[in-house]
């Protein structure tokens, strides 16, 4: 399997899958709200979405389907830090939690936030805390290492760090539109890095 991922780097930069995640996100999140008449992006939460009707399986399907075509994306993005300046455990940390947000990103379909169902409705919110916190974690790491990294970009560190703050609003206010420009930029943050991904050919 080791071999194999290998492989498909080597051929394809991870940048590409970065963006075909976004991609796949947003069409699916799109798709769903088309699908969904009473949705407002203002009023109700992204999950919502996963909640009855035909747009909540084309939700579900986005999260699933750009959660595994992201991995790869994720496993390029370590190959940036792999430099001797940079402390090996801080390293380590950030793949072990963008590995445990990318998992519990995908896990929040199968669970969806259903009010009906009390014991579906708490793992969500269960997944979702977990998702988010470790989610602001790699993206502070990633962020930290990426303005010590000379060669790399400061913009890409300093725009992490702000999404880091959206992630903390929205965890403190809960208010929806809040959710969508935290999930909109870390969006903006993947294409961002996966442009530079392709053209440093990583």
């Amino acid at each position: 399997m080791h071999k194999l991922k290998e492989k498909v780097l080597k051929k394809t930069s991870g940048g590409f899958f970065g963006i075909l995640s976004v991609s796949i996100r947003l069409m699916g999140d799109f798709t769903a709200i088309l699908f969904t008449p009473n949705y407002n992006m203002i009023d109700d939460l992204i999950s919502e979405l996963g909640v009855g009707g035909p747009g909540a399986l084309v939700f579900s399907l986005g999260l699933i389907i750009s959660g595994i075509v992201s991995i790869p994306f994720y496993i390029s993005l370590r190959n940036i830090f792999r430099i001797e300046e940079i402390n090996e455990n801080l390293r380590k940390t950030a793949i072990v939690f963008s590995g445990i947000s990318i998992i519990t990103y995908i896990l929040l379909a199968f669970f969806p936030s259903d009010p009906n169902n009390s014991l579906i409705f708490i793992m969500h919110g269960v997944i979702g805390l977990i998702s988010w916190v470790t989610g602001a974690g790699y993206l502070a790491l990633y962020s930290y290492m990426t303005i010590k990294y000379k060669e790399s970009s400061k913009f890409q560190g300093y725009f992490g760090y702000c999404i880091v703050g959206t992630v903390i609003l929205f965890i403190f206010t809960w208010v929806p539109i809040t959710e969508w420009i935290m999930t909109f930029s870390i969006m903006a943050w993947i294409i961002v890095l996966s442009i530079s991904m392709i053209y440093d050919k990583i």
